[in-house]
């Protein structure tokens, strides 16, 4: 959230976050502690209308979550992001913006290629 206030960010990878924070809300069990819930803030936005606010600066989404911490599948993802991935397309930056799904050895290969390209 922080980010979107603070334009000095020229780029975020979000690595294992979990996919919305209304999902959270909806799931029976999930893994997160207190710590990670705002009060209120599904009134006027989630997760994927944070990272829509982010255009054009660069966001790259690595391995995002279900509740309960279970890896959350690229298919699903891009239409949690619609609005995300809709408003990079509008603003010509569509390269700036990245869904992946990656095991968990590509990781340090993907930090690292996000690192060149922020």
């Amino acid at each position: 959230m922080a980010a979107v206030l603070d334009d000095r960010l020229s780029s975020l990878l979000f690595d294992s976050i979990t996919s919305t924070y209304r999902s959270l809300v909806e799931s029976k069990s999930y893994s997160l502690g207190l710590a990670w819930f705002l009060y209120g803030t599904l009134r006027y936005f989630d997760l994927p209308d944070l990272v829509a606010a982010l255009t054009p600066r660069g966001s790259w989404i690595l391995n995002a979550t279900s509740p309960e911490g279970l890896p959350f599948p690229e298919t699903k993802l891009a239409a949690v992001y619609r609005r995300a991935l809709d408003a990079y397309g509008e603003a010509g930056a569509e390269e700036r913006f990245k869904l992946l799904v990656q095991q968990d050895h590509e990781r340090v290969k993907i930090v690292d290629n996000w690192l060149k390209h922020a």
